[in-house]
């Protein structure tokens, strides 16, 4: 035999019973229009004043839960004896979804209690409100203390992209650390923030912000990083501006190493001027180019590999032409100038032919592998000359030996 029917069977057996009751009974009106519901605006009334169970709206809610204003309902359960005031009541406003309970404790202000409701087996918080989980308290006779853990809804709209989830902590009232659960324009991701202040964020691509809300990169820091050991010794700071001005790392004092947006580095370091003034002295240390040229104490390395402003020292140095070294002088097939002709020129130009001239150095600068080809080249040229007044230096002495032979021989006869 199937039991289960029995608790059934009873409840329509009493409610006909209470239905005959009622037909049997004079007709009595309750509440404002006999809709069973009364007015009533405090839902701190005391029992001795009045106050009843049943169910009531409130137009001008007191007693209420904080804020409260509008219409609202209000359901009352207290003891028959009416001097006792420690009633069991709900309320809630006419025009959301939120439910609250408390039991009054004879304390007609006494704080009421969110209830959480679960709408299709979820618990459900409307925007801008927030599921207390966990609340511990700490009263020392004049405040209390409270460490809250909430489930907080804090977006407006619909759709996923709109609702975040939030445990926050709170003491005295003052909101403080809290982590995003699917934060605003971070879907899948996570934030963490003191103070109403996000902190950290991690997209749900694996990109890492600090101080960034919307990381571009593996790990973003937004203003600056600090690197110390612990005291005051600063290591470095990482700073980092908007598009319209470089990033930079610097020493937080008097040297830096700059990022531009196309591409290039330079480093850099200055002199503190006077007291509470900008530097007085900045030094162009070194720059790459995005070309991949290098300037030694200037940006401006108008298009050569390495362009150095100053002196340089070097133990040694050593250059590899790409072209030709000049040994072709020596080969038969050269055509040497002709000595005269060579004197023209130089009464013409002041210089050799092949080198440049003062002014074009002066102007352009010297390119010492290609002077030190040509200077070769002249020396090779030289020696050729050099050989060449040598064959006729040989020749004119064997000629005037052959003019004193043959002079001896005549004195002699």
């Amino acid at each position: 035999m199937n039991y289960s029917s029995f608790p059934r069977c009873k409840i329509f057996f009493t409610a006909s019973l209470l239905g005959i009751a009622t037909l049997g009974a004079k007709a009595q009106d309750w509440g404002v229009g006999n809709s069973r519901t009364e007015n009533r605006n405090d839902a701190g009334l005391r029992g001795d004043a009045g106050a009843k169970s049943g169910f009531f709206q409130a137009e001008f809610p007191v007693n209420f839960p904080g804020g409260s204003n509008g219409l609202w309902h209000l359901l009352d359960v207290r003891h028959s004896n009416q001097s006792n005031n420690y009633a069991m009541q709900f309320a809630g406003s006419f025009y959301d979804q939120q439910l609250w309970f408390r039991k009054t404790n004879n304390d007609p202000a006494q704080q009421w209690s969110k209830v959480l409701l679960q709408p299709s087996g979820q618990l459900y918080s409307p925007a801008g409100s927030s599921l207390e989980l966990l609340s511990l308290a700490n009263s020392n006779g004049s405040s209390t203390s409270y460490l809250k853990t909430l489930l907080y809804r804090h977006t407006t709209g619909t759709g996923p992209g709109n609702t975040a989830t939030r445990l926050q902590s709170l003491t005295d009232g003052t909101n403080h650390g809290y982590v995003d659960f699917n934060p605003v324009n971070g879907l899948g991701g996570m934030a963490l923030g003191t103070n109403g202040n996000e902190l950290l964020r991690l997209q749900p691509n694996g990109y890492l912000g600090i101080g960034a809300s919307n990381p571009l990169e593996k790990i973003q820091i937004g203003q600056k990083m600090v690197i110390h050991d612990g005291g005051e010794k600063v290591y470095g700071y990482n700073w980092y501006f908007s598009v319209t001005r470089p990033k930079r790392i610097t020493d937080g004092y008097s040297s830096w190493m700059t990022f531009y947006e196309d591409g290039s580095i330079s480093f850099r370091s200055a002199d503190y001027g006077p007291a509470n003034s900008d530097f007085a002295v900045i030094r162009q240390g070194l720059t790459i180019k995005n070309d991949g040229t290098v300037g030694v104490g200037t940006p401006d390395t108008k298009g050569y590999q390495l362009a150095v402003a100053g002196s340089m020292i070097a133990e040694k140095v050593k250059v590899k032409l790409q072209g030709s070294w000049p040994d072709y002088v020596f080969d038969s097939s050269y055509t040497l100038r002709p000595i005269t002709e060579l004197e023209t020129y130089i009464k013409k130009h002041k210089h050799l032919p092949d080198i440049p001239s003062a002014s074009e150095v002066a102007d352009k600068g010297l390119d010492v592998g290609e002077n030190q080809s040509f200077l070769l080249k002249k020396i090779e040229e030289l020696s050729l000359y050099i050989i060449e007044l040598n064959k006729q230096n040989e020749q004119l002495k064997h000629s005037m030996r052959v003019l004193e032979e043959k002079f001896y021989k005549r004195s002699t006869e």
